[in-house]
């Protein structure tokens, strides 16, 4: 079985992810600031401290990257790189605010 990293879930689920990561083959491990969500690890994505080295085959990250000040997403992207497995991957998704900042323009 292979173990994946849901940063920042909230209230969702591992079915509610990837269609990959909704496979029963994949355990879920769950971190999240909030300490009111039910989560393997409480703490923010700038520091995973509690989350080992090596230690997830994969890590899914859905609009959590834009609540970080631009200077911190290497920061961010080291964390997410240093608790994966040298073979492991991440999905990541990040609202597209082209669109927005052209709205507001117009």
């Amino acid at each position: 079985m292979k173990t994946f990293l849901h940063v920042g879930p909230g209230s969702k689920t591992k079915n509610q992810t990837t269609k990959e990561f909704a496979a029963e083959h994949w355990k879920e491990l769950r971190i999240d600031i909030d300490s009111k969500v039910d989560a393997d690890y409480h703490g923010t994505i700038l520091d995973m401290e509690q989350v080992a080295d090596d230690q997830v085959h994969g890590l899914y990250s859905s609009h959590n990257l834009e609540h970080v000040y631009i200077h911190q997403v290497q920061r961010v992207l080291k964390e997410f790189f240093r608790v994966l497995k040298p073979e492991g991957f991440v999905v990541l998704t990040c609202p597209n605010l082209l669109p927005v900042c052209e709205a507001i323009l117009k």
